[in-house]
């Protein structure tokens, strides 16, 4: 009888081991089921239109996971970390008829630009509708507004693309269209309906080889940079529309090199 009360503990023990194990290796997924770990928080909160997915690090390879909080987390191995060093990186995904409007990161005291270092936009991740949060140092807060299609077309200008054979576009923002982008605030990646004419628009070109890329833009805009212009090795096929004030007709095309 003491042998089989001694046996029964053990296998007890074991399981509540196991258990905790788990537990503490979990580092994103939804408030129901909130974790221990011992880190720095972010919380995601969103209007209802969206979904928010996380990935463990930094490879975008890997399937995200949805979830409504993450931990900041090392950007190559997906360690937790609590040194001020890790980072967060998501994607949204809006509701059918919605965009993505602001990302706004908030401390637990409500101030933006606090308790992180920056919010990398997705033509900075160079993945479509993907975010990253860097140097994490305190818990903090996700906001995710969308705005529905139909009012963004009405507000807020808009490029629309027509491509050619032999290039390929990418927008950052697809949750709407993959030939439709809207012009956008170059810090917050906010939806641009103020009017103030500060809006951008960015995308990638990737032409076949053998192929040079072609762009021609009717409208009223200031510059249209190519990667050369933004020289970032991290971007190299990065192209951006400056100061749109009005929408505009984009053509991207390819053609043969000598």
């Amino acid at each position: 009888m003491i042998r089989k009360n001694i046996l029964f503990v053990m296998i007890a023990c074991v399981a509540v081991l196991i258990a905790a194990v788990g537990c503490s290796q979990e580092i994103s997924g939804s408030t129901s089921r909130e974790s221990e770990v011992e880190g720095f928080k972010v919380t995601f909160v969103t209007d209802g239109n969206s979904t928010v997915y996380v990935y463990s690090s930094q490879d975008y390879s890997e399937e995200p996971t949805e979830a409504s909080f993450a931990y900041a987390v090392d950007s190559e191995t997906g360690e937790v970390l609590t040194d001020g060093e890790g980072q967060v990186n998501f994607y949204v995904k809006a509701a059918d008829g919605y965009i993505v409007d602001s990302i706004t990161v908030t401390n637990g005291s409500g101030e933006t630009g606090v308790g992180y270092k920056n919010v990398k936009l997705p033509w900075e991740t160079c993945n479509e509708d993907t975010f990253r949060i860097t140097k994490i140092t305190e818990n903090l807060t996700v906001t995710i507004t969308t705005i529905e299609a139909s009012d963004a077309s009405s507000s807020a200008y808009k490029g629309t693309f027509t491509v050619g054979e032999h290039v390929t576009l990418e927008l950052y923002y697809t949750d709407f269209s993959d030939t439709v982008a809207y012009s956008r605030d170059g810090d917050t990646g906010e939806i641009d309906v103020s009017g103030s004419n500060s809006g951008q628009i960015n995308f990638n070109v990737i032409a076949d080889e053998g192929y040079e890329v072609s762009i021609e833009i009717t409208g009223d805009y200031k510059k249209l940079k190519t990667p050369d212009d933004i020289a970032d090795e991290d971007l190299p096929y990065l192209y951006r529309i400056t100061k749109v004030s009005g929408d505009l007709a984009i053509s991207v095309t390819a053609t043969e090199t000598e």
